[in-house]
């Protein structure tokens, strides 16, 4: 596959759901192998049970590699980190999807918030570090 994860945001994500969706028929390949090579097992064709047996781990193989979307000879070589690293999760994001779904999802989001809050309650507590809580606590 080529090696265009930098373009944008959702070429990124569609190579990661192309890798799943090789993943996914791989492993069914595989399930298939392996019930070919049962029956040759019960036959007692031994031969040709290892011969379906090496093909379903050669499936499995390529499963796992399109899960974890290796590039050879690429950089970057993994898809789904360089995607958290360059394209992942942030508040902004969190915001404008509350809003382009007229705030569902508020209620888990805020009841997960205030769990929190319960568990820091007894810590120790500063105010410089309440102003600027990306530089972590100074304690």
């Amino acid at each position: 596959m080529a090696c265009y994860l930098s373009e944008s945001e959702q070429v990124c994500l569609d190579q990661i759901v192309t890798g799943y969706s090789i993943a996914f028929t791989n492993a069914g390949y595989a399930d298939i192998d392996q019930l070919a090579a049962y029956d040759y097992l019960l036959e007692l064709d031994y031969f040709m049970c290892n011969l379906y047996q090496l093909n379903a781990i050669e499936h499995i193989i390529t499963a796992i590699q399109s899960l974890a979307f290796k590039y050879e000879g690429c950089n970057p070589e993994f898809a789904v980190p360089f995607y958290f690293e360059n394209y992942g999760v942030t508040y902004q994001k969190i915001i404008e999807a509350w809003a382009f779904n007229n705030f569902e999802g508020r209620m888990p989001t805020i009841a997960f918030i205030d769990r929190m809050r319960q568990l820091i309650w007894d810590e120790p507590f500063s105010v410089a570090w309440a102003a600027s809580p990306e530089k972590g606590p100074q304690l």
